[in-house]
């Protein structure tokens, strides 16, 4: 899923108490249909776009850059010159659309930790007592996050080169 519940020691802690964020949703301009669990009824709701106020973890970690700096720049391509016969084919390897695409390992939830407390019996969370408090901390990799970019097209570069054919080669003929 896209968060997992958290124990208040699964927190990241920094020098005032627990590193704790925001989050919010901007209207998608959609509508979607929302079935209520306990009574099956459906109600058409307005989707939003869930994107996460990483404040205070922006402020505690440095920002992983990644790939982002093998990106193109559309004015990098300004100085092309062509032949009337001649033509250029351009591509690159952009990730568009990849919030909450990509799992983090657990551990990073406690960085995404959102500030608001349920308890475990609100969350129908039944491994540990019902008026025990949770978080919910971010277990993909979240919109509002300023190293998303750079992780995002990091992995995204390293599955193309992955899925690659390798060409296979016949050691007799070497």
């Amino acid at each position: 899923g896209a968060v997992r519940p958290l124990r208040r020691s699964e927190l990241v802690h920094v020098s005032d108490g627990p590193l704790l964020n925001g989050t919010f949703g901007v209207r998608k301009g959609k509508e979607g249909v929302y079935t209520c669990p306990a009574t099956g009824s459906r109600t058409k709701v307005g989707l939003l776009r869930w994107i996460a106020n990483l404040l205070a973890t922006n402020e505690v970690l440095a920002e992983l850059r990644g790939d982002i700096d093998k990106l193109p720049v559309a004015t990098q391509w300004k100085g092309i010159v062509l032949q009337d016969d001649e033509g250029v084919l351009l591509g690159f390897d952009d990730l568009v659309g990849c919030f909450h695409l990509f799992s983090m390992p657990e551990a990073w939830a406690g960085w995404f930790a959102i500030n608001y407390k349920f308890t475990a019996g609100e969350l129908g969370l039944t491994d540990r007592p019902k008026d025990e408090p949770v978080f919910l901390g971010i277990a993909t990799l979240p919109m509002g996050f300023h190293s998303a970019m750079g992780i995002a097209q990091y992995l995204h570069r390293r599955l193309l080169r992955i899925g690659r054919p390798q060409p296979q080669t016949d050691e007799r003929l070497q």
